[in-house]
C-alpha cells in the first residue's frame, strides 16, 4: 500500500508519501521533488514529507509526478 497526500494553499505546496511493503524508497522520491518546488523536507525509506513553492507547478502536477515515480 502506498499513500500520497498533496496540498496547495497560499502559494505553498506540501506533500507526504508513505509505503507499507514495497521496494520503493520514499526519501529518494522526495529528494527528486525538492528542486522542482524549491523546497525541503526529509524522511526515510518508508515515509517522507516536504514542502515548497507553488510557483512553477500545481498540486495536480506534483501528484502526477509522485505517482509516476512510484509505479
Amino acid at each position: 500500500v502506498n499513500v500520497i497526500l498533496v496540498s496547495q494553499a497560499n502559494g505553498k505546496l506540501q506533500f507526504l508519501c508513505q509505503r507499507e511493503q514495497t521496494d520503493i524508497n520514499m526519501k529518494n522520491i522526495a529528494q527528486s521533488i525538492f528542486p522542482v518546488i524549491n523546497g525541503k523536507g526529509g524522511g526515510n525509506e518508508k515515509q517522507a514529507q516536504g514542502g515548497g513553492e507553488a510557483k512553477t507547478i500545481t498540486s495536480e502536477a506534483l501528484l502526477t509526478m509522485l505517482l509516476h515515480q512510484i509505479r
